[in-house]
């Protein structure tokens, strides 16, 4: 089977509880949650030993958290990240700020 995963950071997030895992095929699909750095460098460590190959990271992540993951992975894992357009950074900060 094939390991993929997404990962989401908030720190009001309950990793051991708020998790999922979907079955597709030959593909195992987990959502994971972090509440903060170390959770995540830690977590991407995990993933490596538990051999996924793929780990899509939620806008929450920043492009140094990013590298820092990348390099915790130490190569041996496809890492990608959610990227909002320049010109939707005003109305995605307004959303995350209102009610």
């Amino acid at each position: 089977m094939k390991k993929f995963a997404m990962m989401l950071l908030n720190p009001l997030f309950e990793p051991e509880e708020h998790m999922a895992l979907f079955l597709t095929g030959n593909i195992e699909n987990y959502i994971f949650t972090v509440r903060n750095e170390k959770e995540a460098l830690d977590k991407t460590k995990d993933l490596v030993k538990q051999g996924f190959g793929v780990l899509e990271l939620c806008g929450a992540f920043d492009e140094k958290l990013v590298q820092e993951i990348y390099a915790a992975s130490e190569g041996k894992l496809c890492i990608g990240h959610v990227v909002y357009p320049p010109e939707q950074e005003e109305a995605l900060q307004e959303y995350w700020e209102s009610q």
